[in-house]
């Protein structure tokens, strides 16, 4: 994630930072050939996928549901062993989510006239 602090961050940083955690997790838990080693990167490579976009396995949509078809895995692997990736995920699906622009003030006229109009054409 060497980008610079001015620059807005873009869904490929969410990606980077769902494998870097992924790898940082496998080699935390002491042996890379766990089980719960795969599983992680499973789903951190599930994670990646979904955030850039291209996912070959799953709907496309942002759900832990989607998550884990993605990755391979059921569900409950998300819900209830690895609390943690599913909380990331969700954070970096929120932060994905452009926040919502205010109208316009033409705008906003425009649907107070309409208002106005309908009003009218009832009474």
């Amino acid at each position: 994630m060497n980008t610079p602090a001015t620059a807005a961050p873009g869904p490929r940083d969410g990606a980077a930072l769902a494998q870097f955690v992924g790898d940082v997790l496998a080699h935390a838990q002491g042996h890379a050939d766990t089980e719960d080693a795969a599983e992680v990167q499973a789903i951190t490579n599930a994670m990646v996928r979904r955030l850039i976009g291209a996912p070959p396995h799953s709907d496309g949509k942002l759900t832990i549901v989607s998550l884990a078809t993605e990755a391979g895995l059921r569900r409950n692997k998300l819900t209830h062993k690895h609390t943690g990736l599913k909380d990331l995920f969700y954070a970096l699906g929120k932060a994905r989510i452009p926040a919502p622009e205010a109208l316009p003030n033409s705008a906003r006229a425009r649907a107070d006239k309409q208002r106005q109009d309908l009003a009218r054409v009832r009474a």
